[in-house]
């Protein structure tokens, strides 16, 4: 059996398509649980942890006031990992808040995203005999990762490690182990990239965020080298994620030339939410052969401009994040961000404003796209700071009484 535990009913429907109809389709094999009370109710409590049942908990369950134990959402997930690799039984996983799939056979962390468009077909899998979390991870390909190794090795044994003489400041991101491209560049800057198999955190916004502030803040270069796959899973091609964080980032090399070096084509990738980033101007997809580092370095490209950078920031199309409750949430909360920066007010002194999540890839790509990276004229500053008392907190001037409206 298996127990689909997600508080967030309205978004299971509305956001995936997984109305009541098509789960009452799946009544036998699929158990859906949105509140800790109906847990009580229908008597399943002890049921959901019998061997060879499959456990898909959203991770802020145990979050949701409704739904709080005496313990903590880490200890809980704890415990249930323990469970689970004691008997033959699985658990996956899953938030708005993942970017990356991790799968260590009987344990498995995903986007809610790709669950719910992979979970039907994982269902069928399951009543035809076959458990593997793979499907659930990667749908109709669940050897994708295995295909992606096997390529890459092949790659690297035939790649030329002979060393490449340039005139050009270049920046190279390189993996770890058998991901390592062998690439010898002359005077480059060099940083490896962890792929621990456990080391989620690789590929998180925040580490990339730390990345680019550590490693591209400080000096300019004319070039980045970015591999198209790091961390613990290939097919996340995190490669293009991280040229896109670079691009929405501000830098000294928000505006260098991008090269994100692969052993597989566009037809492995267009479907990839961060694709659209190869259609702005000077970031590239190249050959994991040392030719294409040679005609990457020798090419002479117009040069990108602060000026430029909203439209082609524009070209790529990210989706509301998951672990937002709406559209209107992020819309509100964007709005009190410019509402700042036409004031000239840091955001950090809205009090209330949580300002970590601008560190997010989505956040970056929204300043990005709207210009809002360069200081405001100074007679505006000027203008605007009269407003800067109203805008750093809310005043409640009186109340309404909503009990008149309700008077027959």
């Amino acid at each position: 059996m298996i127990y689909l535990i997600d508080d967030k009913k309205e978004r299971q429907e509305i956001d995936y398509n997984w109305t009541s109809e098509k789960l009452q389709k799946h009544q036998g094999t699929l158990v859906p649980v949105y509140t800790l009370q109906q847990i009580e109710e229908l008597g399943i409590g002890k049921e959901i942890f019998n061997e060879g049942n499959v456990i898909l908990l959203h991770e802020s369950f145990f979050d949701n006031i409704t739904n709080r134990l005496q313990k903590n959402s880490t200890e809980i997930r704890k415990d249930l990992n323990e469970h689970v690799s004691k008997q033959n039984s699985w658990v996956v996983y899953f938030s708005g808040s993942k970017s990356s799939r991790t799968n260590s056979g009987k344990i498995a962390h995903i986007p809610v995203s790709i669950l719910y468009k992979n979970l039907e077909m994982f269902i069928e899998k399951l009543q035809n005999g076959d458990i593997n979390l793979d499907y659930i991870l990667f749908g109709s390909n669940p050897k994708i990762e295995n295909e992606l190794s096997s390529k890459l090795e092949i790659s690297n044994d035939n790649f030329d490690d002979s060393l490449i003489n340039t005139n050009t400041s270049n920046f190279v991101f390189q993996t770890e182990g058998k991901q390592n491209v062998p690439i010898k560049l002359e005077n480059a800057v060099k940083e490896q990239l962890s792929t621990k198999e456990d080391y989620e955190i690789q590929s998180s916004d925040t580490f990339l965020n730390e990345l680019i502030s550590r490693f591209l803040s400080e000096t300019k270069f004319d070039n980045i080298f970015i591999p198209l796959c790091f961390g613990a899973t290939l097919s996340d091609f995190n490669g293009l994620r991280l040229a896109s964080m670079i691009r929405c980032t501000k830098s000294k090399n928000q505006l260098s030339n991008i090269f994100i070096y692969g052993f597989v084509g566009v037809e492995y990738i267009f479907d990839n939410e961060y694709f659209n980033i190869l259609k702005t101007k000077n970031v590239e997809l190249i050959d994991y052969k040392k030719a294409s580092f040679k005609t990457a370095l020798e090419r002479e490209s117009d040069p990108l401009t602060i000026e430029e950078l909203p439209k082609e920031i524009s070209k790529l199309k990210l989706e509301v994040p998951d672990h937002y409750e709406d559209n209107h949430s992020i819309a509100n909360e964007f709005g009190i961000y410019q509402l700042a920066y036409n004031a000239g007010i840091d955001i950090k002194e809205i009090t209330d404003f949580d300002s970590e999540k601008l560190n997010s890839s989505f956040f970056k790509w929204l300043i990005a796209k709207n210009g809002l990276f360069e200081e405001l004229p100074k007679e505006i500053q000027e203008k605007n700071n009269h407003y800067r008392v109203q805008l750093q907190g809310i005043k409640i001037i009186d109340k309404i009484d909503l009990s008149q409206f309700t008077k027959k």
